[in-house]
């Protein structure tokens, strides 16, 4: 979705769209969380199936950019993996991109997945559900790609942004990993702290989608 709008959209205005398409997007694990505790485990995963399905057909349904159809036309080599390895300054944005991913997701594979692990280290007694911790995590990053986004769109620069939020990453996660958490709300709570830490996700996305051609934008 992020990669159609970085063709659509003119570059001023992809930040709006982007930040809209990720904010709503991300709101689907919230609703995940809830109807995994309204319905059994195997009832839960049709559901999910079949709004995946729906969501194909959706996608079916759309036309392509002109600007992809452009390209489908006149370029030969389509999704080509090995092409992000060469030559080097192209090889060289690919592991920028892959650095600036990494805090999210050390933050969402690490610190939200293993939270109840976590929690117990902290001496909380309560139970930690991983299913509630995703949810304010994704809460949390919800805000804060809707905040990045109109900071961007504000400051017109998706470096600073994105440098602000890795700083607020750092600050989060030395919270997360050094304050004594008595009851499961807290962790709830730096859970959410987290998730807003790492709403740069969808500047990241646009840039890493913005660092190559349409040919290659999809891989």
């Amino acid at each position: 979705g992020i990669t159609l709008v970085a063709e659509v959209l003119p570059k001023e205005k992809r930040g709006f769209g982007t930040t809209n398409v990720a904010a709503f997007g991300i709101c689907g694990a919230v609703l995940a969380a809830q109807i995994a505790k309204a319905f059994d485990w195997r009832t839960a995963y049709f559901i999910g199936g079949g709004l995946g399905l729906a969501l194909l057909v959706l996608r079916v349904s759309v036309f392509e950019s002109s600007m992809f159809a452009a390209v489908k036309e006149k370029v030969k080599s389509r999704g080509n993996f090995l092409a992000l390895f060469h030559p080097w300054s192209r090889l060289k944005r690919y592991l920028a991109c892959i650095f600036i991913g990494v805090p999210i997701w050390y933050v969402i594979g690490i610190l939200i997945t293993l939270s109840p692990e976590f929690a117990r280290n902290m001496g909380v007694t309560e139970e930690v559900s991983p299913g509630n911790a995703v949810m304010y995590a994704y809460i949390g990053l919800a805000l804060g790609d809707l905040t990045s986004g109109l900071i961007s769109q504000l400051i017109r620069s998706r470096r600073k942004v994105v440098l602000l939020f890795l700083g607020l990453v750092i600050v989060c996660v030395a919270t997360y990993l050094t304050r004594s958490a008595t009851t499961a709300e807290t962790i709830y709570l730096l859970c959410m702290g987290l998730g807003f830490a790492t709403g740069y996700w969808a500047i990241f996305v646009t840039i890493a989608a913005e660092q190559f051609g349409t040919n290659l934008r999809a891989t």
